[in-house]
């Protein structure tokens, strides 16, 4: 909402979306692979074996966030420009420079996805509050400022990743489980860690790198479209965040403490159509109220009434794939909780290729409405294959 005042669909927002997304893209893998190995060894292992991991997971997470803080801080800058963003030599540069600023959002953002996954498994609803830290913190700093820099963007992003990894500090300490990192891998909860981890690794990364690649092609369309594409894309990420939230964080513990894989498939056939279903909900109403919406959130300062029509259009595009993604969020949990990730890599690679490729055809056809219709391919092309591969396997089972 901030960012829209002051910078409208600029190409400074441009720049700050895509390298935003690079700095995150590890931690979002980071959060997505803990969560869905983490939290089910996390509630089997005894409160000894546990904290001895977790000491031990500290310490690989804050290697992998300093690493790729490191790497993006060095490599960033001068890479940019040999890729083919369609950004004008003023917007490398600002891109050079959100990517020095944000290159810290990578350690920070891998350390907050371990506490978040810890609290995930102690059933804490305190970690959803937490969310809202981040975008919280680059509204004030926004708005605090007297101009629309580059520089207000960074700090505000730095503030709400640094408040986030205090306050999720603050709740692990406070549950008992925050340990200091040891830089070993002698626990044997490992040996079944690495095995999923590359799995649900693979799976991750190939769903994230949707993203990137619709921005690439959305700048190749005219200047300001990332930006709107961006504004529409996080109103429905916060919808599907409510999925991943109120989903997730509540059938994973509840799927892993049912005991069996009966148990957790009865859950699961219960659960799947009441989140379609919410999911259906949820985008007819957001469709309806749409116009205001997007006014009320976005149609101030250098946000015009042009803009908020054509964001409009677009989020109401992108609702198509609510339903579809609210049910398969469902389906995914109860895979993890039996542990047969590997169940996940085939409808994965299938839905995820239509995808890009219906990015490339309809996105040079359409336009950036049709990147919107291609996500909602993947998510009901992905939710029909979960269930073909769900039902095959309970065939076989009963065979």
């Amino acid at each position: 909402m901030a960012i829209a005042y002051r910078y409208g669909v600029s190409e400074l927002v441009d720049a700050y979306v895509l390298v935003f997304v690079l700095a995150t893209l590890v931690p979002t893998l980071w959060t997505a692979m803990l969560q869905s190995i983490v939290v089910p060894q996390f509630i089997r292992l005894e409160m000894t074996a546990r904290r001895r991991w977790m000491s031990e997971l500290t310490g690989m997470s804050l290697v992998v966030g300093v690493l790729v803080s490191v790497l993006i801080w060095v490599l960033a800058p001068n890479s940019l420009s040999l890729i083919p963003s369609g950004l004008s030599p003023n917007g490398l540069q600002l891109a050079r420079l959100f990517s020095l600023g944000l290159a810290p959002l990578a350690l920070f953002g891998v350390i907050v996805s371990l506490f978040t996954a810890q609290l995930v498994a102690l059933q804490k609803r305190s970690s959803s509050l937490l969310e809202v830290l981040p975008p919280l913190g680059v509204l004030v700093t926004v708005l605090l400022y007297e101009r629309a820099s580059a520089e207000a963007l960074i700090v505000g992003s730095l503030i709400g990743i640094i408040l986030h990894f205090l306050a999720g500090a603050w709740l692990v300490a406070k549950h008992r489980c925050l340990c200091a990192p040891r830089f070993t891998f002698s626990s044997p909860a490992w040996s079944s860690f690495w095995k999923a981890a590359v799995i649900v690794l693979f799976n991750t990364f190939l769903v994230l790198l949707v993203f990137p690649v619709d921005q690439y092609i959305a700048l190749q369309i005219e200047e300001g479209a990332v930006a709107r594409f961006g504004y529409a894309s996080r109103l429905l990420a916060f919808l599907m965040a409510l999925a991943t939230i109120g989903v997730s964080r509540v059938i994973l513990p509840a799927l892993v403490h049912e005991g069996s894989a009966a148990g957790a498939w009865r859950l699961t056939a219960k659960w799947t159509p009441i989140s379609f279903s919410v999911g259906l909900l949820f985008a007819m109403l957001a469709w309806v109220g749409a116009p205001l919406i997007i006014t009320l959130l976005y149609e101030h300062g250098a946000f015009t009434s042009a803009d908020s029509l054509e964001v409009t259009n677009l989020f109401r595009w992108g609702l198509i794939q609510l339903p579809f993604y609210f049910a398969s969020v469902v389906l995914v949990q109860y895979m993890m909780s039996i542990r047969r990730y590997e169940l996940m890599i085939i409808p994965t690679i299938v839905a995820v290729s239509a995808k890009l490729i219906a990015s490339l055809v309809l996105g040079n056809v359409w336009g950036i409405q049709g990147l919107m219709v291609s996500s909602a391919l993947m998510w009901g092309l992905g939710l029909f294959l979960y269930l073909y591969t769900i039902g095959n396997r309970l065939a076989r089972v009963e065979v």
